[in-house]
Protein backbone atom coordinates (compact mmCIF):
# COMPACT_ATOMS: atom_id res chain seq x y z
CA UNK A 1 0.00 0.00 0.00
CA UNK A 2 1.34 3.39 -1.11
CA UNK A 3 -0.50 6.61 -0.74
CA UNK A 4 -3.84 7.14 1.30
CA UNK A 5 -6.22 9.94 2.09
CA UNK A 6 -9.30 10.06 4.28
CA UNK A 7 -12.96 11.88 3.28
CA UNK A 8 -13.26 15.08 5.87
CA UNK A 9 -16.05 13.05 7.40
CA UNK A 10 -14.18 9.55 8.14
CA UNK A 11 -16.12 7.33 6.33
CA UNK A 12 -14.04 6.66 3.55
CA UNK A 13 -10.52 5.58 2.65
CA UNK A 14 -8.56 5.98 0.10
CA UNK A 15 -5.08 4.06 -1.26
CA UNK A 16 -3.19 2.23 -4.24
CA UNK A 17 -1.05 -0.44 -4.45
CA UNK A 18 0.62 -2.51 -6.56
CA UNK A 19 0.60 -6.03 -4.93
CA UNK A 20 -0.62 -7.23 -9.02
CA UNK A 21 2.58 -6.03 -11.09
CA UNK A 22 3.73 -9.04 -12.50
CA UNK A 23 6.47 -8.74 -14.98
CA UNK A 24 6.21 -6.21 -17.19
CA UNK A 25 2.19 -5.93 -17.32
CA UNK A 26 1.59 -3.28 -14.36
CA UNK A 27 -1.64 -4.15 -12.79
CA UNK A 28 -2.08 -1.15 -9.76
CA UNK A 29 -5.07 -0.10 -8.76
CA UNK A 30 -6.46 2.45 -6.24
CA UNK A 31 -8.81 1.61 -3.68
CA UNK A 32 -11.79 2.99 -1.45
CA UNK A 33 -12.35 1.36 1.38
CA UNK A 34 -15.65 2.19 3.46
CA UNK A 35 -14.65 2.54 7.18
CA UNK A 36 -18.67 1.81 8.39
CA UNK A 37 -19.60 -1.02 6.50
CA UNK A 38 -16.24 -2.24 5.66
CA UNK A 39 -16.47 -2.38 2.06
CA UNK A 40 -13.40 -2.30 -0.03
CA UNK A 41 -14.08 -1.08 -3.64
CA UNK A 42 -11.05 -1.73 -6.50
CA UNK A 43 -10.96 1.11 -8.82
CA UNK A 44 -9.39 0.32 -12.25
CA UNK A 45 -7.12 2.96 -13.25
CA UNK A 46 -4.83 3.27 -16.29
CA UNK A 47 -1.90 5.35 -14.80
CA UNK A 48 1.50 3.06 -14.73
CA UNK A 49 2.24 4.55 -11.35
CA UNK A 50 -0.43 6.30 -9.78
CA UNK A 51 0.06 8.22 -6.38
CA UNK A 52 -0.84 10.77 -3.57
CA UNK A 53 -4.42 10.20 -3.62
CA UNK A 54 -6.65 12.73 -2.81
CA UNK A 55 -10.34 12.38 -1.13
CA UNK A 56 -12.80 14.77 -2.37
CA UNK A 57 -14.22 16.10 1.09
CA UNK A 58 -17.25 14.33 0.37
CA UNK A 59 -15.40 11.27 -0.55
CA UNK A 60 -17.28 11.10 -3.66
CA UNK A 61 -14.09 11.29 -5.94
CA UNK A 62 -10.36 10.44 -6.15
CA UNK A 63 -7.55 12.78 -7.57
CA UNK A 64 -4.35 11.44 -7.90
CA UNK A 65 -0.73 11.99 -9.84
CA UNK A 66 0.42 9.77 -11.99
CA UNK A 67 4.53 9.81 -11.08
CA UNK A 68 5.75 8.47 -14.16
CA UNK A 69 8.42 9.79 -16.53
CA UNK A 70 6.08 9.03 -19.73
CA UNK A 71 4.71 11.79 -21.41
CA UNK A 72 2.26 10.29 -22.37
CA UNK A 73 0.83 9.12 -19.43
CA UNK A 74 1.82 12.13 -16.56
CA UNK A 75 -0.46 14.22 -15.10
CA UNK A 76 -2.95 14.52 -12.91
CA UNK A 77 -5.79 12.31 -13.03
CA UNK A 78 -9.75 12.28 -11.39
CA UNK A 79 -11.88 9.00 -10.69
CA UNK A 80 -15.83 8.50 -9.51
CA UNK A 81 -15.27 6.81 -6.05
CA UNK A 82 -18.14 4.09 -7.79
CA UNK A 83 -15.53 3.77 -10.80
CA UNK A 84 -16.66 6.17 -13.35
CA UNK A 85 -15.65 9.36 -14.83
CA UNK A 86 -12.12 8.33 -15.02
CA UNK A 87 -10.30 11.53 -16.98
CA UNK A 88 -6.66 13.22 -17.12
CA UNK A 89 -6.77 16.39 -14.95
CA UNK A 90 -3.41 18.14 -16.57
CA UNK A 91 -1.74 16.89 -19.98
CA UNK A 92 0.99 18.64 -19.17
CA UNK A 93 4.76 17.03 -18.92
CA UNK A 94 5.49 17.42 -15.97
CA UNK A 95 5.84 15.35 -12.56
CA UNK A 96 2.79 16.36 -10.49
CA UNK A 97 2.43 15.73 -6.87
CA UNK A 98 0.32 16.10 -3.56
CA UNK A 99 -2.92 17.23 -5.45
CA UNK A 100 -5.08 18.17 -2.21
CA UNK A 101 -8.75 19.54 -2.43
CA UNK A 102 -10.00 22.49 -1.28
CA UNK A 103 -12.16 22.00 1.65
CA UNK A 104 -15.12 22.72 -0.73
CA UNK A 105 -14.01 20.73 -3.36
CA UNK A 106 -14.27 23.37 -6.21
CA UNK A 107 -10.82 23.17 -6.61
CA UNK A 108 -7.48 21.31 -6.46
CA UNK A 109 -4.27 22.58 -5.39
CA UNK A 110 -0.89 20.45 -6.36
CA UNK A 111 3.00 20.94 -7.19
CA UNK A 112 4.72 20.74 -10.44
CA UNK A 113 7.73 20.98 -12.27
CA UNK A 114 5.81 21.66 -15.02
CA UNK A 115 9.20 24.23 -16.46
CA UNK A 116 11.56 21.36 -15.95
CA UNK A 117 13.22 22.96 -12.96
CA UNK A 118 11.93 24.05 -9.30
CA UNK A 119 8.22 23.21 -8.32
CA UNK A 120 5.48 25.00 -7.76
CA UNK A 121 1.82 25.56 -6.91
CA UNK A 122 -1.02 25.18 -9.00
CA UNK A 123 -4.37 25.35 -8.45
CA UNK A 124 -7.22 23.48 -10.57
CA UNK A 125 -10.57 25.10 -10.22
CA UNK A 126 -12.97 22.61 -12.05
CA UNK A 127 -15.52 25.59 -12.68
CA UNK A 128 -14.54 26.46 -16.33
CA UNK A 129 -11.32 23.90 -15.85
CA UNK A 130 -9.29 26.65 -14.89
CA UNK A 131 -5.05 26.33 -14.46
CA UNK A 132 -3.65 28.65 -12.02
CA UNK A 133 0.09 29.52 -10.97
CA UNK A 134 -0.07 30.30 -7.70
CA UNK A 135 4.12 30.73 -7.29
CA UNK A 136 6.74 31.06 -9.27
CA UNK A 137 11.34 30.69 -8.45
CA UNK A 138 10.11 30.82 -4.92
CA UNK A 139 12.21 27.49 -4.33
CA UNK A 140 11.03 23.80 -4.49
CA UNK A 141 7.76 24.60 -3.53
CA UNK A 142 6.16 21.16 -2.41
CA UNK A 143 3.33 19.89 0.11
CA UNK A 144 0.43 22.17 0.27
CA UNK A 145 -2.60 22.43 2.61
CA UNK A 146 -5.56 24.38 2.83
CA UNK A 147 -6.58 26.50 5.17
CA UNK A 148 -10.01 25.07 7.05
CA UNK A 149 -12.21 28.01 4.88
CA UNK A 150 -10.05 27.32 1.70
CA UNK A 151 -8.68 30.92 1.26
CA UNK A 152 -5.21 30.19 2.39
CA UNK A 153 -2.82 27.69 1.27
CA UNK A 154 0.32 26.57 3.36
CA UNK A 155 3.25 24.98 1.52
CA UNK A 156 7.17 23.85 2.42
CA UNK A 157 9.46 25.25 0.31
CA UNK A 158 12.67 23.10 0.01
CA UNK A 159 15.54 25.48 -0.59
CA UNK A 160 18.73 24.13 -2.81
CA UNK A 161 20.44 26.28 -0.19
CA UNK A 162 19.25 26.47 3.80
CA UNK A 163 16.64 24.98 5.47
CA UNK A 164 13.08 24.34 4.33
CA UNK A 165 10.56 26.99 5.13
CA UNK A 166 7.11 27.28 5.68
CA UNK A 167 4.80 29.64 3.40
CA UNK A 168 0.87 30.40 2.79
CA UNK A 169 -0.53 31.98 -0.11
CA UNK A 170 -3.60 33.29 -0.48
CA UNK A 171 -5.63 30.94 -3.09
CA UNK A 172 -5.47 33.25 -5.91
CA UNK A 173 -1.70 33.35 -5.81
CA UNK A 174 -1.35 36.78 -4.24
CA UNK A 175 0.08 37.63 -0.41
CA UNK A 176 2.86 34.84 -0.28
CA UNK A 177 4.36 34.92 3.12
CA UNK A 178 7.12 33.18 4.98
CA UNK A 179 6.04 32.08 8.32
CA UNK A 180 9.25 29.98 8.97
Amino acid sequence: IRGFSWSLDGRFVAFWNNDEWYGTENKNSMHIYDVQTGALKKLSVKATQPGDPELSPNGDRVAFANETYNPDTEGLYLINADGTGYQQMTDIEAHNYYPVYSPLGGSIVYSSNQDGGVFDLFLFVFEGARLIRLTEGIGNVVSPSFSPDGTTILFANRAAEGPTSLWTIENTGENSQLLY
